[in-house]
């Protein structure tokens, strides 16, 4: 879904990115909302400069596209209808997402 998306955009991201700022704006449940599974979807981050010229291909194509956030800060915060409906820090994240499988096997990672 689509905070499971968000949280390893985060993980795997470049050296200093280490979060994001999101907000949306839907009549479903939050949950079905982060964690359902949809086809069709594109989670995409874009440079500042890039996203100008990101909406005009898009346009021209005829492609739904919603800017739903900024990448800043630390973790992931996301509200839904302007209420925090998700706040978890880089380090949580990290632990769950790298350290699951080995914690279960006995194993230390660094």
């Amino acid at each position: 879904g689509l905070a499971v998306a968000l949280a390893e955009s985060i993980l795997n991201a470049r050296k200093g990115v280490e979060g994001a700022a999101i907000s949306l704006i839907s009549e479903m449940r939050s949950v079905y909302l982060l964690f359902s599974e949809s086809q069709s979807r594109v989670l995409i981050s874009l440079d500042p400069e890039s996203v100008f010229a990101f909406e005009e291909i898009a346009r021209k194509r005829t492609i739904f596209f919603e800017i739903i956030g900024k990448v800043e800060g630390s973790g992931l915060l996301v509200k839904k209808s302007a209420r925090n409906v998700l706040h978890v820090s880089h380090a949580h994240m990290w632990k769950a997402y790298f350290d699951a499988i080995p914690s279960r096997m006995g194993k230390k990672t660094g």
